[in-house]
């Protein structure tokens, strides 16, 4: 059993594409068929706490779906309705990206009652979580080009005002790029069932008590329980790209019990990259550092992380065609503000110069 399985009960929902450990039958066998006749169900993908997920296809369109249909027991609970409904609202919000989970359909099921479901495209590959369950770490170059992927779907999800709020390996599907080269893979976000917009004045679904998210993984604001921001996502993206470089999970290495105090204190938890050596270029290792920077008002944009991971990338690839001398131009260039500030040098220009900002 994977060890991440135990954060389940800490979380809702199952990502489309992750198949549950529980073996239950499903809702819906294969070739029943929904929607008024427009949706064929193939297989079962997934079950959560609040949906199931399958195989489907589009039968108007001629083309392969996932169907996520919301579970018969909470047809009744208002709120867990509205929460299904508002994810649906959200991913409809999204731009076509091919970092991002595509909403094509959703609505009511007059077969069901009226259960709600929405439809969105097939991801195929396996999760980021599966990776790094197979690998001690990754080399750096394939850490910041997968970073940048995720950055560059944040950024687009943070520019219509959506922010994910659960940014985990479990949530990224790895799919493969055809013509890119051997190897090459698109990290793609998937699972807004937990997402919620900046707006600061509009309604929330979240009670002061609840803790939306997987909370051994959260940034310290959404611990203690402040209002959706893209700084959120930022700094759990930081957490993904500390763990693609040293193969270990950050929060795991300190109890529950002290990371939750941390959380409360705002006390740093991430150990810095800069401090260990041979971990990482300097400049990459100093990107995941003020990714996860305690005070969300320190930590850069998405727009920021990918003009930084864009140059970082771009030498480390460079480097692997045999131009080494190129890289240590650019990522010193790229880092230079974030380096002088650990070391206690203001910098005297640029994007991370302002590090103290208006909360995101």
């Amino acid at each position: 059993m994977r060890a991440s399985r135990g954060l389940e009960s800490e979380r809702r929902g199952t990502p489309p594409g992750w198949p549950c450990a529980e073996a239950q039958p499903p809702e819906l066998g294969p070739g029943t068929v929904v929607g008024s006749g427009r949706f064929e169900v193939r297989a079962l993908l997934g079950r959560g706490g609040m949906a199931t997920v399958y195989r489907g296809h589009d039968r108007q369109r001629g083309r392969d779906v996932a169907l996520k249909v919301m579970l018969a027991a909470w047809v009744e609970h208002a709120v867990r309705v509205r929460r299904f409904e508002r994810e649906a609202e959200l991913a409809a919000r999204l731009p076509v990206h091919p970092g991002l989970l595509r909403l094509l359909h959703a609505g009511r099921l007059p077969e069901l009652d009226g259960r709600p479901f929405l439809v969105t495209e097939p991801v195929q590959g396996p999760t980021l979580a599966f990776r790094l369950a197979g690998a001690l770490r990754m080399p750096p170059r394939r850490a910041a080009g997968l970073a940048l992927g995720l950055a560059e779907g944040l950024a687009a999800a943070h520019g219509v005002g959506v922010v994910h709020r659960d940014v985990t390996a479990r949530n990224v599907v790895l799919r493969a790029v055809g013509g890119a080269g051997e190897g090459e893979e698109q990290p793609v976000l998937v699972d807004f069932g937990l997402a919620a917009a900046i707006e600061p004045n509009g309604a929330r679904l979240t009670r002061p008590h609840q803790r939306p998210g997987t909370v051994t993984a959260m940034a310290p604001e959404q611990f203690r329980g402040a209002p959706a921001r893209p700084a959120m996502d930022v700094y759990a993206l930081g957490r993904l790209l500390h763990q693609m470089l040293t193969g270990e999970d950050p929060h795991a290495t300190v109890s529950r019990e002290r990371l939750l105090a941390c959380h409360r204190e705002g006390v740093r938890v991430v150990p810095r990259l800069v401090d260990r050596d041979g971990v990482a270029p300097p400049g990459l290792a100093s990107v995941a550092d003020a990714c996860t920077e305690p005070d969300p008002t320190r930590r850069p944009s998405a727009e920021e992380l990918c003009a930084e991971l864009r140059v970082i990338e771009r030498a480390l690839r460079d480097e692997d065609v045999g131009t080494s001398g190129a890289r240590e131009e650019l990522v010193t260039g790229a880092s230079a503000a974030i380096s002088s500030e650990i070391v206690g040098i203001t910098p005297p220009r640029g994007p991370w110069s302002r590090r103290r900002r208006t909360p995101r």
